[in-house]
């Protein structure tokens, strides 16, 4: 967890933000690994959570959240 708010720190000097998270998924597509820092969630919470429960399903199959 000192990784994810070490990285965000780095960060935080040109990009400001309230929440991080870092997602790492396997080849199929699916959840490995799901870190946040800044305001807490409770998405963040749920260490099994998969892709598909993801706020940001959309972003983490490859699509875009900008509309």
């Amino acid at each position: 967890m000192s990784a994810i708010r070490s990285v965000a720190q780095e960060i935080g000097q040109f990009l400001p933000y309230d929440h991080l998270d870092l997602c790492l998924l396997r080849h199929d597509g699916t959840l490995s690994a799901a870190y946040e820092t800044g305001i807490e969630t409770e998405w963040g919470r749920r260490a099994t959570d998969n892709v598909e429960t993801s706020p940001i399903r959309t972003l983490l199959r490859g699509g875009s959240t900008i509309c």
